[in-house]
């Protein structure tokens, strides 16, 4: 009897593990966000962003689909760093920042990382690495995204509204 109800204790604990799903830790640098409850981050620790607010802080926005994928092992030479990968993405549209046939971005494979499927549409809002971050020297001109938890989403998934306003604010910058 102890033995079933053992079993039957450990599938409920699987199915509910793999029925919630993982919480991935965001900061948000970027200036425009509604900061988040949480006090020691200063509201940085998953705060909510619009799309509006990322195009703002964001060095590059655009649409453009995953062609290839690369991963890229732990550098000796930066201890602190994870793996990554770095994604190839064939830009259809720029909606701000240089206009470009082709982007590298990198995501260290963490749980603050935005992972990207081969083949899909992205929309992406994309800032240069900063002087002390992991992606440096990965690859030339590698961009990564804003914020992980923010705007930056398969193409497929963004609203009518959120295109529109996309659009709207790339005629502003013209």
């Amino acid at each position: 009897m102890k033995k079933s109800v053992l079993s039957v204790s450990l599938v409920i604990a699987a199915t509910l593990a793999t029925a919630m799903p993982a919480q991935a830790l965001c900061m948000y640098y970027g200036k425009t966000f509604q900061k988040s409850d949480d006090k020691d981050s200063a509201g940085r620790l998953n705060a909510k962003t619009t799309v509006a607010g990322e195009f703002k802080d964001a060095m590059t926005a655009l649409w453009g689909r995953v062609v290839s994928s690369r991963e890229v092992p732990v550098r000796k030479s930066k201890p602190d760093a994870q793996a990554g990968v770095v994604y190839r993405i064939r830009v259809d549209k720029v909606f701000k920042g240089d206009a470009v046939r082709e982007a590298s971005y990198y995501t260290e494979r963490n749980s603050g990382a935005f992972y990207l499927d081969q083949g899909e549409d992205y929309l992406l809002f994309l800032n240069p690495p900063m002087h002390d971050d992991p992606a440096l020297g990965v690859a030339p001109g590698v961009l990564i995204v804003n914020y992980a938890c923010g705007k930056s989403k398969r193409w497929n998934q963004l609203s009518m509204a959120d295109k529109r306003a996309l659009d709207a604010l790339a005629a502003r910058r013209r």
